[in-house]
């Protein structure tokens, strides 16, 4: 049984920053997808960004379409210079997964043996956010561990449309316990499930931002962040993933916590202080003071792993990029 009071606590503890106005569904999808930035005639502006002066009518990126820039992450400190781009890329395009409104976020690797604007199979991969009624979610993901999952948030009978489980936004109070469970097809099922928190804030985020390495100051966007724990009470989850969206960028940092209160070996102990003390050095995801860390709800937290896509590639003149499409979302519009 979920006590209200393990959610409440967890509800009190959130910032308060709020935007203006309550985001609709609609609003909160579109905070998820990419942008281009169109002249009077509505063409593309190629290297435009869609928070730069000048960019005053934009565009939903498509399946099949262009982009004026490309969202890379962030290199190492010290090899911007050899890793201009980054080791991932990242494309939020529009489209349908199993019929709904949907936005991709794919992963793009480029460093040898792998390039970028290339889907590079085994190594690259997505995450497939669906908005299902008036929840926020994510339905389908694909890594290199992983492969190829579905999200699931009840029991189906292997006819019935996707249920998306990986609660990310719904309207209403700033946070839920949502039913989720994993499968490999969209039309198995599983008697099991896991319950899991999720929190929630809207408002502007203060972003920092690299074109092709070089540092460029700050942005500021209307932004969505999302936290999503491993068990009902964050204070009794092993690990948490933070994501943050920005208005006309879509996902620009994704971040993975690890709670050393939960039981664990000392070896584990040691892993988790030593992937802090790595991902500290390489500084690729500086800290720029959006929502404090999990401690907050309990626990002993460390960051143990972070992309932040707030590198940009402007495209050439006349050459915009082609959105790189997923192959298993296309698979299953």
């Amino acid at each position: 049984m979920i006590r209200a009071g393990w959610l409440l606590a967890a509800l009190l503890l959130i910032p308060q920053a709020r935007a203006e106005q309550p985001l609709s569904p609609d609003a909160a999808l579109a905070l998820m997808t990419q942008e281009n930035c169109l002249d009077a005639a509505g063409a593309l502006i190629a290297g435009q960004l869609p928070f730069e002066a000048g960019c005053g009518r934009r565009a939903p990126a498509e399946e099949r379409g262009r982009l004026g820039y490309r969202k890379h992450d962030w290199p190492p400190a010290g090899l911007a210079a050899a890793l201009p781009r980054g080791y991932q890329a990242s494309d939020a395009y529009r489209t349908t997964i199993q019929g709904l409104p949907a936005v991709v976020q794919s992963f793009d690797y480029g460093t040898p043996p792998y390039t970028f604007g290339q889907w590079d199979p085994g190594t690259d991969g997505g995450d497939g956010v669906v908005l299902d009624g008036l929840r926020l979610a994510i339905a389908l993901t694909e890594d290199p561990v992983g492969g190829a999952q579905w999200w699931n948030s009840e029991r189906c009978d292997g006819r019935a449309p996707i249920k998306p489980g990986w609660l990310l936004w719904q309207p209403g109070p700033s946070g839920a316990v949502a039913p989720n469970y994993l499968t490999r097809s969209v039309a198995e099922c599983r008697r099991g499930r896991t319950l899991s928190l999720t929190l929630w804030q809207e408002g502007p985020l203060t972003v920092p931002w690299l074109r092709l390495g070089v540092p460029q100051g700050n942005f500021t966007a209307p932004g969505l962040i999302s936290e999503h724990y491993t068990h009902p009470e964050a204070r009794l989850s092993n690990a948490m993933e933070r994501f943050y969206f920005a208005a006309g960028l879509g996902k620009i940092r994704w971040e993975r916590w690890e709670n050393l209160a939960f039981p664990r070996g000392r070896s584990d102990q040691a892993q988790v202080e030593q992937d802090t003390t790595t991902l500290a050095a390489a500084a690729t995801c500086p800290d720029f003071g959006a929502i404090p860390p999990p401690d907050r709800l309990g626990g002993q937290w460390r960051m143990t792993f972070c992309r932040m896509w707030t590198n940009f590639e402007p495209a050439p003149l006349g050459r915009p990029f082609p959105v790189l499409a997923w192959p298993v979302a296309s698979a299953n519009r």
